[in-house]
């Protein structure tokens, strides 16, 4: 019973991770509120949940907030890119009403694509020091390589944060982006996609 307790053991391992998760994820919510900062936050969430993985990490707050004050201007390159991005595939989709139906499956495998992009792009510009042409070159380069690579880099946080929502919409604003970013980076190890 004492070895399980122990400030090496799994339970303490555990609840260290929890509440790391807890902290660095409320903390994103926050910051992400301000939307000045989502970037920044962005950004501050992928490095430090990496290096919470990789046990590098024991002071996540001061961490997370040295991260943020260092990327403050890629991280609003960041935020400036998602959210043209994010403009460009909504006029879009309003731009198939105008056009008629045929040009609607078009139009869907475009928003799609450019959404798979913006994902990639935003996995590999936070976690990167790459430059912004050069982490869309690698977006595009696992795009049309590993679509499905992309496709699942995407998908985690949509399936993480709806599932998680779905059990209880608190839980999901305590620990789904840090899970959702864990699993991405867990994924992206495993098949070894991007270099680290």
């Amino acid at each position: 019973m004492k070895e399980i307790f122990r400030v090496d053991g799994l339970y303490y391992r555990l609840m260290t991770l929890a509440a790391n998760a807890f902290i660095i994820n409320l903390v994103f919510v926050l910051s992400g509120l301000t939307v000045v900062l989502l970037g920044p936050a962005i950004i501050a969430l992928y490095q430090i949940t990496k290096r919470v993985m990789a046990g590098e990490e024991d002071h996540v707050l001061t961490t997370y907030f040295k991260i943020m004050k260092k990327n403050l201007v890629r991280g609003w390159q960041l935020f400036g890119i998602l959210l043209v991005g994010a403009g460009l595939a909504i006029g879009l989709t309003l731009l198939v009403g105008a056009l008629g139906q045929w040009a609607a499956a078009v139009m869907i495998f475009f928003v799609a694509s450019v959404a798979l992009l913006l994902g990639t792009f935003a996995y590999d510009f936070a976690l990167s020091q790459d430059s912004v042409r050069q982490a869309f070159n690698n977006a595009l380069i696992l795009f049309f390589q590993h679509i499905v690579y992309s496709i699942v880099i995407l998908l985690i946080p949509v399936v993480v944060l709806s599932l998680i929502g779905k059990v209880n919409l608190y839980l999901a604003l305590c620990l789904g982006f840090f899970v959702a970013c864990y699993l991405q980076i867990y994924f992206v190890r495993k098949v070894g996609v991007f270099d680290e």
